[in-house]
Parts: C-alpha cells; sequence; structure tokens
C-alpha cells in the first residue's frame, strides 16, 4: 500500500512531489526501479514532477486515499 508504480519509455532522473500549497514534500533524486512509496503522505491531492534524463517535465495529479 502505497506504492506508485512509474512506466515511462525515458528514464526518470528526478521525481519531486508537491503538495496543494506548492511545497515539496517528497524528492527523488535517482530513482531505483520503476515505484516510489508514497506511503508516509497523508490523505489528499499531490502534483507528481518527472524530469526525465533529456530534462522533459512531465506532470501527473495523484490522489492518495487511506
Amino acid at each position: 500500500i502505497g506504492l506508485f508504480n512509474i512506466h515511462s519509455s525515458k528514464k526518470i532522473e528526478e521525481i519531486k512531489v508537491y503538495n496543494l500549497n506548492a511545497q515539496i514534500v517528497l524528492q527523488v533524486d535517482k530513482l531505483e526501479g520503476t515505484q516510489i512509496d508514497l506511503s508516509t503522505l497523508p490523505e489528499g491531492l499531490y502534483l507528481l514532477e518527472l524530469i526525465t534524463n533529456d530534462q522533459e517535465l512531465i506532470h501527473q495529479k495523484v490522489v492518495i486515499e487511506k
């Protein structure tokens, strides 16, 4: 529970998770594997910012419900 799967054809270099106040609540500098653990975050809406190896930004909304 709390694991978020990352599927991308490009290598993900960095992941930032923002809350609705635009604060970074989690940052992963080097993604090992294809999952990140979001179980420590409280319920709510978050924005994931994925940065690829060619510096492309990918944004994804995530809702955490427990």
